[in-house]
Protein backbone atom coordinates (compact mmCIF):
# COMPACT_ATOMS: atom_id res chain seq x y z
CA UNK A 1 0.00 0.00 0.00
CA UNK A 2 2.85 2.38 0.80
CA UNK A 3 4.39 1.83 -2.63
CA UNK A 4 1.02 2.42 -4.32
CA UNK A 5 0.54 5.72 -2.49
CA UNK A 6 4.10 6.77 -3.34
CA UNK A 7 3.48 6.06 -7.03
CA UNK A 8 0.17 7.95 -6.99
CA UNK A 9 1.82 11.00 -5.41
CA UNK A 10 4.58 10.81 -8.04
CA UNK A 11 1.90 10.76 -10.75
CA UNK A 12 0.11 13.71 -9.16
CA UNK A 13 3.32 15.75 -9.44
CA UNK A 14 4.11 14.75 -13.04
CA UNK A 15 3.35 17.40 -15.66
CA UNK A 16 3.46 15.40 -18.91
CA UNK A 17 0.04 13.79 -19.43
CA UNK A 18 1.36 10.53 -20.88
CA UNK A 19 3.99 10.14 -18.15
CA UNK A 20 1.32 10.99 -15.57
CA UNK A 21 -1.00 8.33 -16.96
CA UNK A 22 1.77 5.71 -16.91
CA UNK A 23 2.62 6.58 -13.29
CA UNK A 24 -1.05 6.28 -12.38
CA UNK A 25 -1.15 2.90 -14.15
CA UNK A 26 1.71 1.67 -11.97
CA UNK A 27 -0.06 3.01 -8.88
CA UNK A 28 -3.33 1.32 -9.85
CA UNK A 29 -1.56 -2.02 -10.29
CA UNK A 30 0.07 -1.61 -6.88
CA UNK A 31 -3.33 -0.80 -5.32
CA UNK A 32 -4.80 -3.95 -6.89
CA UNK A 33 -1.92 -5.99 -5.45
CA UNK A 34 -2.65 -4.44 -2.04
CA UNK A 35 -6.33 -5.32 -2.31
CA UNK A 36 -5.52 -8.91 -3.22
CA UNK A 37 -3.24 -9.12 -0.17
CA UNK A 38 -6.05 -7.66 1.97
CA UNK A 39 -8.37 -10.45 0.88
CA UNK A 40 -6.04 -13.00 2.44
CA UNK A 41 -5.47 -11.04 5.67
CA UNK A 42 -8.80 -10.31 7.36
CA UNK A 43 -7.23 -8.20 10.09
CA UNK A 44 -6.36 -5.37 7.70
CA UNK A 45 -8.00 -2.07 8.65
CA UNK A 46 -9.41 -1.35 5.21
CA UNK A 47 -11.54 -3.82 3.31
CA UNK A 48 -10.37 -5.24 0.01
CA UNK A 49 -13.69 -4.23 -1.56
CA UNK A 50 -13.07 -0.59 -0.63
CA UNK A 51 -9.55 -0.78 -2.09
CA UNK A 52 -10.84 -2.24 -5.37
CA UNK A 53 -13.59 0.40 -5.52
CA UNK A 54 -11.15 3.27 -4.97
CA UNK A 55 -8.76 1.80 -7.54
CA UNK A 56 -11.60 1.70 -10.06
CA UNK A 57 -12.24 5.41 -9.37
CA UNK A 58 -8.55 6.09 -10.02
CA UNK A 59 -8.72 4.20 -13.33
CA UNK A 60 -11.75 6.23 -14.41
CA UNK A 61 -9.84 9.42 -13.59
CA UNK A 62 -6.82 8.27 -15.59
CA UNK A 63 -8.94 7.57 -18.64
CA UNK A 64 -10.24 11.15 -18.51
CA UNK A 65 -6.71 12.51 -18.93
CA UNK A 66 -6.80 11.94 -22.68
CA UNK A 67 -9.50 11.73 -25.30
CA UNK A 68 -8.55 8.44 -26.95
CA UNK A 69 -10.88 8.96 -29.91
CA UNK A 70 -8.92 12.07 -30.93
CA UNK A 71 -7.28 11.46 -34.35
CA UNK A 72 -4.02 13.02 -33.08
CA UNK A 73 -3.63 10.21 -30.54
CA UNK A 74 -0.20 8.62 -30.91
CA UNK A 75 0.45 4.89 -31.19
CA UNK A 76 1.98 4.95 -27.71
CA UNK A 77 -1.18 6.48 -26.28
CA UNK A 78 -3.38 3.97 -28.11
CA UNK A 79 -1.23 1.16 -26.68
CA UNK A 80 -1.68 2.62 -23.22
CA UNK A 81 -5.44 2.72 -23.71
CA UNK A 82 -5.44 -0.94 -24.80
CA UNK A 83 -3.67 -1.85 -21.55
CA UNK A 84 -6.61 -0.43 -19.66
Amino acid sequence: MKEAKKLKHKADATLDKMAKALCYLEAALAFVESAIAMETEPETPKSAFTMFSETLDLIRFILKLKNYTDPSTTARERDFFILW
